[in-house]
């Protein structure tokens, strides 16, 4: 039996498994871009021109520019931590192979403040399943139901509940 959520329900299925992240839950960071010339600011658009007439963007088009997407780096080293900390988790279960397909998985995020979106939480803890090697994806056809929820607790962590297809 294993404990898990507020509740101390207790799971005696063999196609369960339960994951804790002692980790303060963090919502799944919105995709970031940042412009940049592609060029330096002497050959921007085939001419010369001077630093100054440069960042004023004198001369220029949108051919002189591209998109960097990036992602947000305090999400980025939350995500690496709870990947690591969640495929030991499941390796120490028994876990050998990335989960295909689960008949449901339930999060639960325990936090002190209430702020954030649930589903970014979900979102989080999601990408951070499958670097760690636990779920093969997050698409639908891997978890068709989820189900999540939050709850104000002084010592911040996330539960997730993992079932099985099968």
């Amino acid at each position: 039996p294993v404990a898990v959520g507020w509740a101390e329900l207790t799971l005696t299925d063999p196609r369960g498994v339960v994951l804790s992240l002692p980790l303060e839950p963090y919502g799944k960071a919105r995709p970031r871009a940042r412009v940049i010339p592609k060029r330096r600011a002497g050959e921007a658009s085939g001419g010369r021109m001077s630093a100054s007439d440069f960042r004023q963007g004198v001369g220029l088009t949108t051919k002189d520019f591209r998109a960097m997407a990036y992602t947000d780096p305090a999400y980025a080293a939350w995500k690496d931590a709870a990947a690591l900390l969640l495929g030991e988790g499941y390796r120490r279960q028994g876990g050998r192979e990335p989960i295909e397909r689960l008949a449901w998985m339930h999060i639960w995020c325990f936090s002190a403040a209430a702020r954030g979106d649930l589903d970014n939480f979900c979102g989080g803890v999601l990408d951070s399943l499958v670097q760690g090697g636990v779920l093969s994806n997050d698409h639908v056809a891997v978890i068709p139901r989820l189900t999540a929820a939050w709850e104000r607790r002084e010592k911040p962590f996330v539960r997730i509940l993992l079932m099985r297809a099968g």
